[in-house]
């Protein structure tokens, strides 16, 4: 066995017993984190307390809490607590050091009777806070753990440490509601950093302590007090690397009994090698359970650990003689012996008389007396035959026993009755089959209406390479105009009857709705949130339905030429439709249409009537004569059941599908940006355009929404922020779904485009509006200010900022009085929800008094 290393030995100690030298001291920075110095009664609060200041308009301060509060209550002793916009705070006497690292613990609790929503934990430095908060979610009637390390850096935070101010820990309730966050067991300690600046493998803090150089990576292979024993591996195993007699020992009593060492190598028994021997792993041993031997590894190949093998000894005495052996097996037989002689021939017999010769026979016709031929023509019915044998007339014969006898009519035309019988049955069944597996109406719609003239407009199954091939497709048939036929596309249905028009389904936003009249707080759109009006209980009618849309109605001023439109944004074909009041306010179903004319549109400005109605009285239910085909449907109300002075329509819905769009090619009116193309074509309307803003440049052409309108119009959409059903969570969940597209074709996603589009188009805009159409404020303001603001200059992403944390990595731009924290209500934001505006200074023109807060944000440039 070879011999182990001193050098080996001491890493193979450091490696089992897991020692390192460094230990890192922690210094507890808060005074009264449990806040148990304080007596309260149960339920009281105190707004004092020792090393604590407690601020904002909400209240803070400290609670005995009691078992409305907490179902543990008198687990908990004093807590600290914030209501919204109110926040605890307490100096921890030492500046900010970028050399340390700072962990802050606590406890969050959500109490059982109030609310708890934002909360923020910050290290302030002379009003400038630093936002370590994490990504935690409360329960409700328990406190959360909370554990949060900050490492500060010199490239980040040396600003920050050059003020030489004290640090102070902020704990915040940041909400506008009413909530309250409450704190218990709060801990801040401060550790020096484990910092190793030459990379040798030993820290900086124990290289200085034995005088060793902290920038001078080969000293870790030095052994300054000979003991044969590197620097590296004494700090490994903790010794002192300047002391000989202070070095690692492989027998070294540290322990009594069994002690079991997390990630060390023990001696347990192993049936394979737990590891793969070589250099790294010199001196390591296992137990073998299956052999019941150590071996040890020489940083090649395992050996037996054990001593060089003895002498041998002297032979022993011979023994006695054994019993006699059993009797062998019988032997193998011999070879055979030599053939014979060959005996004497015998006799040979006599031959017999030869046999008469016989006739001689025919295979062919007899064409003459004495003469057989086989190159004959023979002929029944003809006098010049054409073959061996050529009939004309009947042949009579029997049924056939053998293929090539000769057939019979009779037999021939039962075998062809049989064989075509067979043929078309089989025939049915494929037909049948294909009809199961691949139904069809036929080849293409054309095909349809020329085996039914009378055939409808309406979904029909065209298998366009008939059976057997791919399967058939849903199509939409329109029979009065057969090229505007298309495949169906399945669209969101929702309710019982299937219904596509559900605000915030397929696309549909507010603004998709549209009326010729509306009456005070109610909307178009409220018509179609799956919601009836003031009714409880069963106000909502759908299932499916969200939250109730300016109160679920639709209410227009007179009861006459009023119209209640949707937009689709896309071809859909509606084969019916639903309206429907209050059941609990039968007095105003006098107000439900009665004479009604269905329009359709495919541009919004130029409608058709598709059907002339009669609608129930209340609740109506109608399906249509013939499927309307379009992109816009109004209802047009000529009269109503009796009203005189309103037409009311609590919900309605409309049933159908959608349609693949037609093939096109670039729209004609396109420029470098919808304000080229609103110059060139004034007459535009806000739409989807094409547009290509550097020309020959590296960006493709693209396709986005053009607003046309506001504020003169021209705007270019860049980014869409908070679409319902797409928002995130911005009390405990940052995982927000960020969408980049090159082409924005629709409002359903928080789509924004790349980043090369983006900076390019901001480099060359002179404006940014911020517009949030649903509720109708807006924001303008120069791009050039945008870049100068001072918290957060005009990004260069519309997508998640990069390298920020927090509401930071939504937020487009911030500017700010004083300060950067957020907090003095003098700074002005585009965040991923809300449009701040409490400094006006940055913008231009707005109508947006403070902030407008979670709603659908389209930012434009131009």
């Amino acid at each position: 066995m070879r011999k182990l290393k001193t050098k080996s030995v001491a890493k193979w100690v450091a490696m089992m017993l897991g020692v390192s030298s460094s230990v890192v001291q922690s210094q507890e920075l808060i005074l009264n984190g449990d806040f148990s110095a304080q007596g309260l009664m149960e339920s009281e609060t105190s707004m004092a307390a020792d090393h604590w200041i407690f601020s904002g308009a909400g209240d803070a301060g400290i609670l005995n809490p009691s078992l409305a509060h907490y179902s543990n209550e008198s687990e908990i002793n004093n807590i600290g607590f914030a209501g919204s916009q109110s926040m605890m705070m307490q100096d921890l006497g030492v500046p900010l050091d970028l050399n340390s690292n700072y962990r802050v613990r606590l406890n969050l609790g959500w109490r059982e009777n109030a609310d708890a929503f934002n909360f923020k934990i910050g290290l302030r430095v002379d009003n400038h806070t630093l936002d370590i908060t994490p990504n935690t979610s409360l329960t409700k009637g328990t406190f959360t753990q909370l554990d949060v390390e900050f490492k500060p850096d010199a490239a980040t935070h040396q600003y920050l440490a050059d003020l030489n101010a004290n640090l102070f820990l902020v704990l915040e309730n940041n909400d506008t509601q009413v909530s309250f966050i409450d704190f218990d067991d709060v801990s801040v300690t401060i550790s020096p950093k484990n910092t190793d600046s030459d990379q040798d493998g030993m820290l900086d803090t124990w290289e200085v302590n034995f005088g060793l150089n902290p920038n001078d990576p080969l000293d870790s292979s030095f052994d300054f007090d000979n003991d044969k024993v590197s620097n590296l591996d004494e700090f490994l195993a903790g010794t002192d690397p300047t002391d000989p007699t202070s070095f690692p020992h492989i027998f070294q009593h540290r322990f009594t009994g069994n002690v079991e060492i997390e990630s060390a190598l023990r001696l347990v028994p192993q049936n394979t090698a737990p590891l793969i021997c070589d250099s790294a792993h010199e001196g390591s041993m296992y137990y073998n359970s299956i052999e019941r031997l150590v071996f040890i590894c020489d940083g090649t190949i395992w050996n037996e650990f054990k001593g060089s093998q003895g002498e041998a000894g002297t032979a022993g005495p011979q023994g006695i003689q054994g019993p006699q052996g059993v009797q062998g097996d019988r032997g193998p037989e011999g070879p055979i012996g030599a053939t014979g002689l060959t005996g004497p021939q015998g006799l040979q017999g006599i031959q017999g008389v030869q046999g008469i010769q016989g006739i001689p026979g025919t295979s062919h016709w007899q064409d003459s007396a004495s003469a057989v031929t086989t190159n004959v023509n023979v002929g029944v019915g003809t006098v010049t035959p054409n073959a061996a044998l050529e009939v004309i007339g009947n042949a009579i014969a029997n049924d056939p026993i053998e293929s090539n006898h000769l057939v019979t009519k009779a037999y021939s035309d039962a075998q062809y009755i049989e064989l075509k019988q067979k043929y078309d049955h089989l025939l049915t069944m494929i037909n049948t089959l294909n009809k199961d597996v691949f139904p069809s109406d036929g080849r293409s719609c054309t095909d349809v209406l020329s085996n039914n003239p009378n055939a409808k407009s309406g979904v029909y199954q065209i298998d366009t390479d008939g059976p057997g091939g791919e399967v058939a497709v849903a199509y939409f048939c329109d029979m009065q105009n057969l090229d505007a036929s298309r495949p169906t596309i399945p669209g969101d249905t929702t309710g019982q009857n299937d219904n596509i028009a559900l605000i915030y389904s397929n696309g549909l936003q507010p603004h998709s709705y549209t009326a010729s009249g509306t009456v005070n707080q109610f909307s178009p759109a409220g018509a179609f949130d799956g919601h009836l009006y003031y009714t409880d209980p069963g106000a909502k009618v759908n299932p499916d339905a969200g939250n109730i849309v300016t109160n679920g109605i639709w209410l227009a001023p007179t009861n006459s030429n009023e119209w209640l439109q949707v937009n689709f944004g896309k071809k859909a074909v509606v084969t019916g439709f639903k309206t429907q009041v209050s059941t609990q306010h039968a007095e105003f179903s006098p107000r439900t249409p009665k004479d009604v004319i269905l329009q359709i549109s495919d541009d919004g400005i130029n409608f058709v009537d598709h059907e002339h109605i009669v609608m129930e009285q209340g609740t109506a239910h109608v399906t249509l004569s013939n499927a309307a085909f379009a992109k816009h449907f109004r209802l047009h109300v000529t009269n109503t059941h009796g009203s005189s002075d309103y037409v009311q329509i609590d919900e309605m819905e409309y049933y159908g599908f959608f349609v693949q769009s037609e093939q096109q090619g670039p729209i004609d009116s396109q420029g470098s940006s919808c304000r080229t193309i609103q110059s060139e074509n004034p007459q535009s309307g806000s739409g989807f355009f094409q547009i290509d803003p550097d020309g020959s440049g590296d960006i493709a052409p693209f396709t986005t929404y053009c607003d046309m309108e506001t504020k003169g119009g021209g705007w270019t959409l860049v980014g869409i922020r908070y679409v319902p059903n797409k928002p995130y969570d911005h009390i405990n969940n940052f995982d927000v779904l960020f969408t980049e597209t090159n082409n924005i074709t629709s409002f359903d996603d928080n789509y924004h485009l790349p980043d090369t589009h983006w900076q390019y188009m901001k480099a060359n805009s002179q404006e940014l509006m911020m517009n949030m159409r649903d509720v109708g404020v807006y924001a303008i303001a120069d791009v050039a200010q945008l870049q100068n603001a001072n918290c957060m200059p005009l990004v260069d992403t519309l997508g998640r900022v990069p390298n920020q944390t927090g509401e930071n990595q939504f937020r487009l731009f911030w500017h700010e009085s004083s300060g950067c924290s957020g907090t003095g209500l003098d700074y002005s934001m585009l965040n991923y929800h809300n449009i701040y505006t409490h400094d006006k200074s940055i913008y231009k023109d707005t109508n947006i008094s403070t902030l407008a807060v979670e709603q659908t944000t389209y930012i434009f440039v131009r």
